[in-house]
């Protein structure tokens, strides 16, 4: 609670061999508390030449599978949460080019890594720009640059 803006991820596999029911629940327990920004999740797969292919206690696939789908799905409402924590705010965005989502949109990225889509000219790119977020997404934010400064973008 001391910086409730900070972004924090991980990466989690499951299913590595071994794992039990409680160990999982532990995972989810854990995601819980930090309620990470984003997380990058993958099931274990074995890899030929690696000491795990030969543990015991293999997880099967099917609960492999469904400990990932039930473990991004607690992400994923983990992550609209923080998203929607930044609705009303000014973030400043390191504007990389033009958006995928629009021919009219440039996107960019906040000091946390998060992607901001928003009207402006791709001449921005490589500036930094204030931003009021407007709506949160999953995976992006939509913005607007912020009026009425001098110099809403800098080289900075």
């Amino acid at each position: 609670h001391f910086r409730p803006e900070i972004s924090i991820t991980s990466d989690v596999i499951v299913g590595f061999p071994g794992e039990t029911e409680k160990d999982y629940q532990a995972t989810l327990a854990l995601m819980d508390a930090v309620k990470f920004d984003n997380l990058f999740s993958f099931k274990y797969s074995e890899r030929e030449g690696t000491a795990a292919v030969g543990f015991e206690h293999q997880v099967p696939e099917k609960v492999k599978r469904e400990r990932l789908q039930q473990l991004q799905a607690l992400q994923e409402e983990h992550t609209l949460k923080r998203n929607r924590m930044l609705e009303g705010r000014v973030q400043d965005v390191l504007v990389e080019g033009k958006s995928r989502n629009s021919e009219h949109d440039i996107t960019g990225r906040t000091r946390s890594n998060k992607i901001v889509n928003f009207r402006g000219g791709r001449e921005l790119a490589g500036k930094t720009c204030s931003v009021l977020i407007k709506k949160a997404c999953l995976h992006s934010l939509r913005g607007e640059m912020v009026e009425g400064t001098e110099n809403p973008c800098s080289s900075k």
